[in-house]
């Protein structure tokens, strides 16, 4: 999902239906890593698991300065929420290497709100003009180290990948066009 990681939503101007900003984003982290440590100390072996795939599908980074300032509520700059998105990512793809055999970890190579233009991109442009992609950079220097941990960088919007001999493909959506109803894009299905 994507990561928005230090944007904040009030919930005054929401009419109360949410709340978020980085300390729950931190926390709902935290809950996905204690679970996926739990299932895999507990099933992994039992099921035969020996890679977890790790999606990073954007938006981990929040330019709306850049993009709709007129809707800015950036927390932190930048440059902040590239080196500390990237050690958050860092650490938990460390713990999780510590628990599978295997971690591979698939970056979208676009995204929306981290993109540095204003019009999203459909090509390979979109990867070269998003901040995202420097976060990305960051979390696999970090763990470079780790010998149980690949990195895929998308290079475009549709990134594809095999698991077990099947292809997927990760794009981060917003690409897909609507035409739907109560938020389904039934053209993109």
């Amino acid at each position: 999902s994507d990561g928005h990681l230090f944007d904040t939503v009030d919930p005054h101007t929401v009419n109360f239906q949410n709340n978020f900003n980085p300390n729950i984003a931190l926390k709902r982290l935290e809950r996905v890593v204690d679970v996926t440590t739990t299932w895999g100390q507990n099933y992994a072996s039992f099921c035969g698991v020996d890679e977890l795939v790790v999606l990073l599908n954007g938006d981990n980074v929040s330019n709306m300065d850049g993009i709709h300032p007129e809707e800015s509520t950036d927390t932190v700059r930048i440059c902040k929420q590239i080196l500390n998105g990237a050690m958050v990512y860092a650490q938990i793809i460390t713990e999780l290497s510590q628990v599978f055999p295997k971690v591979r970890v698939v970056c979208s190579g676009d995204d929306n709100h981290s993109r540095t233009t204003k019009k999203t991109a459909t090509s390979s442009v979109s990867r070269d003009t998003s901040w995202n992609t420097i976060l990305n950079e960051f979390v696999a220097a970090h763990t470079i180290n780790l010998p149980n941990v690949d990195f895929y960088l998308g290079e475009s919007y549709l990134t594809f990948f095999d698991v077990k001999g099947f292809t997927w493909c990760l794009t981060h959506g917003h690409n897909v066009k609507g035409g739907g109803m109560a938020g389904v894009p039934v053209n993109g299905l």
